[in-house]
Formats: structure tokens, sequence, C-alpha cells
């Protein structure tokens, strides 16, 4: 079962957002907390909450935030990255 669980963390970094190299691109920060909310647990399906308020880290002098999840049925802990950009102009 544990290796089947370290196998998921690792697959997880690989997906989008699941590391800081692979952020969720997003129009702004305000649609964080609903790109948040809408991912799956890879344990089992359940729901993610999110644990605090997202974090500015940068990294290669790009500002990326970072979102803190535990999955509300199994507790299993996740980290999502996102990047804002701005779209452009119409």
């Amino acid at each position: 079962m544990r290796n089947d669980t370290d196998r998921l963390e690792r697959l997880a970094g690989e997906l989008p957002g699941g590391s800081a190299h692979r952020p969720f691109s997003v129009p702004s920060v305000s649609v964080i907390p609903v790109r948040s909310r809408a991912l799956r647990c890879l344990m089992c399906d359940g729901e993610f909450e999110p644990q605090d308020d997202d974090v500015a880290d940068v990294i290669g002098g790009r500002v990326l935030r970072r979102v803190s999840l535990s999955c509300r049925v199994c507790h299993a802990a996740r980290t999502v990255w996102f990047r804002i950009d701005a779209p452009l102009p119409s």
C-alpha cells in the first residue's frame, strides 16, 4: 500500500500544478481558491480543502503561488503551484 502511495505522490508532482516547474497558469490570484477546490484527491477522489492562504514564492526569478491542500476524506496532503499570467488585451 505504501508503494502505491509513494508512486501516486511522485505522479502528482509530474501533473500540471504539481511542482514549481509545472505551475497552473491562472489569470488572477482570485482564481486560485476556485481551481484548488476543483482538484480531486489522487488517493480516494475526495475533495481538497486549502490548509492556509496561498503563499508567494520566488523561484527562478518568477513569483509563484503555493497552496497546501488536504483531502477531506483521506487527509492526503498535496501542494499545488500557480503562476499568474494576466490575459493579453484583446
